[in-house]
């Protein structure tokens, strides 16, 4: 940074650690090392950590608000991590809407064979009869095949229950009085 001179028509370079205020170099804040004003700092001293052009000393305050530390700078986490750590993409928490799995990622849904548990994919395997499950490895979406799906119990079974009749993959409940039926 620099200022213009108008008695000499030339432009002053300001040293490093130091910003143009009108026709003088004004020393940054003790915090900062380069700065463009007093509130805009670029790099830091050591001891502290670049956050949002603001040189702080206690990275808590980047962690709990959706960034990283590396080399003495807070980096801002990709979206959908609400917190990250090592890279932007890492993540140790996720935004509302998604859903924690190991190791580090935020999902929509989880994957295909395992189930949510409350914010978390834990990657417990759903049971066999299981192709994907919730909240429990028994407690069925859809079925392996050669299994129906019981909406009642959301179990899988190899073949449906009096009173259920098998419609696609699902078996469903026959409408009262029938205690058999076919559709």
């Amino acid at each position: 940074m620099g200022y213009w001179n108008p008695s000499s028509y030339t432009c002053t370079q300001c040293s490093l650690g130091t910003y143009a205020v009108n026709s003088t170099c004004v020393n940054c804040p003790s915090s900062c090392s380069v700065c463009y004003s007093s509130s805009y700092c670029t790099s830091c001293t050591s001891g502290y950590y670049l956050y949002e052009n603001s040189c702080i000393n206690d990275t808590s305050i980047c962690k709990n608000n959706g960034y990283y530390v590396a080399a003495n700078i807070c980096y801002a986490c990709l979206q959908p991590c609400a917190t990250c750590w090592v890279t932007a993409s890492n993540c140790s928490s996720c935004l509302s809407g998604y859903i924690f799995a190991s190791p580090n990622n935020c999902l929509i849904t989880c994957p295909a064979g395992f189930y949510r548990s409350g914010n978390q994919c834990l990657y417990l395997a759903c049971s066999s009869v299981c192709a994907t499950c919730v909240t429990g490895p028994d407690y069925c979406l859809t079925c392996s095949s050669n299994y129906y799906l019981l909406l009642s119990n959301s179990s899988c079974l190899s073949s449906c229950p009096n009173g259920t009749f098998l419609s696609g993959s699902v078996c469903s409940i026959c409408q009262y009085p029938c205690k058999t039926c076919t559709s």
